[in-house]
């Protein structure tokens, strides 16, 4: 992790060991400050959840007027500072090793330009500390607000009502005006549908700005989400289709060649092994036989001189037999 632009450009930065924290990498920081570059000359910064101060350095090295860094952890603090020393940030930057919670009252009537909020995954954190900035009036309509999330649905949820909630009672009242023939208020005053509808326009014009930004900004919001979800519908469709038609039929062919291939050299294997086991057999057996033949003829030749001629003849034939039927085994 380093700095990427500006006054400490390529400085590495020492990092924090663990699970706890999580750094926002180099090429998704880059694009982000490539976005709000313009901003940063003499603005004044708080990064908060701040982690190694990766985010608070990268404010201070571009240019930033002063920039707040605030984390609970020691450990954390303990990395910052060493990061602030190396960069030679020390006049930009403030450290406040606190909970978010009362940081807000510790810093006086400062008001923020830019607030980069980072805080652990699955907590309400990010509503909480707009919430507070709201409330000890650490910002103001032109304060931009940077949180990383990766929980993006849930925090605009927990987050679109917090300035918006009047453009929700207009458009109810609208529709019901556009909807009916004419608005009862009491039980003995009737109001003109177009006289309130005018009246109804007038409010909108004059709401504050802020407020009509912010719900230009949640009505892209939702065309956002939906053309999303469209288009990643069409992305999964197609991912899909593309699986199904990308069935490796090569891979499938070979990997049933080599399974065949196995199969092959084992039953070799076992026929060669049931072959040589034969061999060897019959030749003990064919051995064995002729030995047993050999000594009955001699055996016959001594007992039985006057029958040798004729034996002789019909042993020899049978001994030339079994050596055929040898060679013929073999």
């Amino acid at each position: 992790m380093r700095i990427i632009s500006g006054k400490s450009r390529g400085t590495k930065l020492y990092t924090l060991d663990g699970l706890d924290t999580r750094p926002t990498l180099d090429r998704v920081k880059e694009s982000m400050f490539n976005i709000i570059n313009n901003q940063i000359s003499e603005a004044v910064v708080l990064d908060l959840f701040s982690g190694s101060g990766a985010i608070g350095l990268e404010f201070a090295s571009r240019g930033a007027k002063k920039v707040y860094v605030c984390d609970n952890s020691k450990k954390a603090i303990d990395i910052i500072r060493k990061n602030i020393e190396k960069t030679h940030l020390e006049e930009k930057v403030e450290v406040y090793n606190c909970d978010f919670k009362p940081f807000f009252s510790k810093i006086g009537d400062i008001k923020f330009d830019i607030v980069f909020i980072d805080p652990p995954y699955r907590t309400n954190y990010i509503k909480i500390s707009i919430e507070k900035l709201l409330e000890t009036k650490h910002i103001d309509k032109d304060t931009l607000i940077i949180a990383e999330t990766d929980e993006v649905e849930r925090v605009l949820r927990e987050i679109e009502n917090l300035n918006i909630e009047i453009f929700t009672y207009l458009d109810t009242l609208e529709d019901i005006l556009e909807k009916g023939k004419s608005v009862p208020f009491t039980s003995k005053t009737i109001v003109d549908k177009e006289e309130l509808l005018d009246i109804i326009k007038e409010i909108r014009i004059k709401l504050p700005d802020e407020l009509k930004q912010a719900k230009w900004i949640k009505e892209e919001r939702q065309k956002i989400l939906v053309e999303a979800k469209k288009e990643a519908d069409e992305i999964v469709k197609e991912a899909e289709n593309r699986i199904i038609s990308m069935i490796d039929e090569h891979e499938i062919t070979r990997k049933a060649y080599e399974q065949k291939n196995e199969i092959i050299e084992t039953a070799n294997e076992m026929s060669r092994e049931i072959t040589n086991g034969t061999k060897e057999y019959a030749d003990d057996l064919l051995n064995n036989t002729e030995k047993v033949l050999t000594d009955t003829l001699a055996n016959i030749e001594k007992s039985m001189a006057q029958a040798m001629n004729l034996m002789q003849i019909s042993l020899e034939d049978t001994i030339k037999t079994v050596q055929n039927s040898r060679k013929e085994l073999e």
